[in-house]
This record gives C-alpha cells, sequence and structure tokens, in this order.
C-alpha cells in the first residue's frame, strides 16, 4: 500500500499539461486572499465587532498566503516552483511579503512565541492578544512586548511578536498590492 505522501517521491516535476491545475489552485487562494482582505478592511471600520472577527479573517489570509508561497516558491518542489514562477513571469522581489514567512509564523505558531516572550523577558500580567487600535499609542520600543498580536487600524498594519520577541510590523497594503500582481500575472 502506498503513502499518502508518495506523490512527493516526484521531486516537484510537473509535467506541461498539468500547470493548468496549480494556476486554478493559486486563483482560488488569490480569491481567499481577497475575500479576507475585504473583511479585514470592513471589520476594522466597525467598532461593534469582536475583534476576533479581524483576526479570523487574517489568519485565513495568511493560510492563503502560505500556500501561494508553498507552491511559487518552495525549496523542496524547486523545480515546480520555478516552472510556474517562468510560465506566469512572476517577478520574486515584487512578491517578497508573500514569501516571508515570518509573520506567517508568527501568526500560526503563536504559542512558541508565548513561550518565548515568557523565556526572554518579565512580562507584564496585563499580556493583550488579539487586539485592535485606531492608533499606535505605545512606544514600539518599550510598549509593545506586552502584545501578541494586533491591528491598528490608522496604518492597516499588524503587529506580531516574532522569534526574538520583538514586534514585526505588516503593512496589510503591502500584502494587498502583492496579491493584486499575483492576481493579474493569472489573468494574463
Amino acid at each position: 500500500m502506498g503513502s499518502r505522501y508518495s506523490n512527493r517521491k516526484n521531486n516537484g516535476k510537473i509535467m506541461d499539461n498539468s500547470l493548468e491545475l496549480y494556476i486554478k489552485y493559486l486563483k482560488n487562494e488569490i480569491f481567499f486572499c481577497k475575500k479576507a482582505i475585504d473583511a479585514i478592511y470592513a471589520v476594522s471600520k466597525d467598532q461593534s465587532v469582536d475583534p476576533k472577527m479581524l483576526f479570523y479573517h487574517a489568519s485565513v489570509l495568511f493560510h492563503a498566503l502560505a500556500n501561494i508561497s508553498k507552491t511559487i516558491n518552495n525549496n523542496y518542489r524547486k523545480e515546480r516552483s520555478d516552472k510556474i514562477k517562468k510560465n506566469l513571469g512572476i517577478d520574486d522581489s515584487l512578491i517578497s511579503i508573500i514569501n516571508n514567512r515570518g509573520y506567517r509564523n508568527s501568526n500560526e505558531h503563536f504559542d512558541e512565541r508565548i513561550d518565548t516572550v515568557l523565556c526572554n523577558q518579565d512580562i507584564s500580567p496585563s499580556f493583550i492578544d488579539l487586539s485592535i487600535f485606531e492608533f499606535l499609542i505605545y512606544d514600539i520600543a518599550t510598549g509593545l512586548n506586552n502584545f501578541g498580536r494586533m491591528y491598528i487600524v490608522s496604518e492597516n498594519a499588524f503587529y506580531f511578536v516574532n522569534p526574538q520577541a520583538t514586534t514585526e510590523k505588516i503593512l496589510l497594503t503591502d500584502i494587498e498590492k502583492a496579491v493584486e500582481y499575483i492576481d493579474s500575472k493569472l489573468a494574463e
């Protein structure tokens, strides 16, 4: 009986006629990204909505971005990734935000970030996670160590605790530009 992962033995080789399947897959992931981005903008403007809803949509967004990255920038399936990028004419420098695993991992492996923060510094009993603020009211250098994940509406920016227990800022507009770029390549 073959392994569930037996297709990994092909080392990422794809046949020319199967490229359309990857393109369909990427189109679906781009669709998920766009819907999540729209929802994040909408939820961030509605103060009556539970902040967890913004981070729900952010999780969908980061998951779809990870799937896109794993398809077009996969070191384990380099031949496949290179072929897809070449066929679509994708410039890696224009999608670096999608290929940045740091902020995605900060969300996906948040439990490890909590461990890092707890081990590396004294943490206030007022540790705050999944917060939405209109403006950044804390000093990045000193005030954000009590925050896990937050979104600043005025900046359209996510802030995440990274593995070094410092805060990383990710602009939603940068993600949106990269998603639109890939979408335009898929439409050609």
